[in-house]
């Protein structure tokens, strides 16, 4: 019985340390938007850009955001809000800059 409630004390902890890490790594992913939305900003042109592409990021955003809402999931709160702040600001920076 103590192996078995140390092995789900030990996959408690892993399962903490990979949330922190898919954390990390879903914001990291969302920065393809903010890293498109600066060169929009900086060079003031969208020429080549698909609004159509970034709209379906931010509709895939937006449904990943209300699934961890619904899940009570931080890592996927937290990497998709980043996410769909980013695409807003793209599509701002194409509707803007075309």
């Amino acid at each position: 019985m103590e192996k078995s409630l140390e092995a789900l004390s030990m996959k408690a902890k892993a399962l903490a340390y990979y949330e922190k890490y898919m954390l990390l790594m879903g914001i990291l992913g969302q920065m393809l938007f903010y890293i498109q939305g600066f060169k929009i900003l900086m060079t003031e042109s969208a020429a080549g850009v698909s609004l159509g592409a970034f709209y379906i990021g931010l509709v895939s955003s937006s449904s990943w955001l209300l699934y961890g809402f619904l899940l009570n999931n931080r890592p996927l709160v937290l990497s998709n809000l980043v996410g769909v702040l980013g695409a807003v600001f793209v599509i701002v920076g194409i509707v803007v800059y075309s």
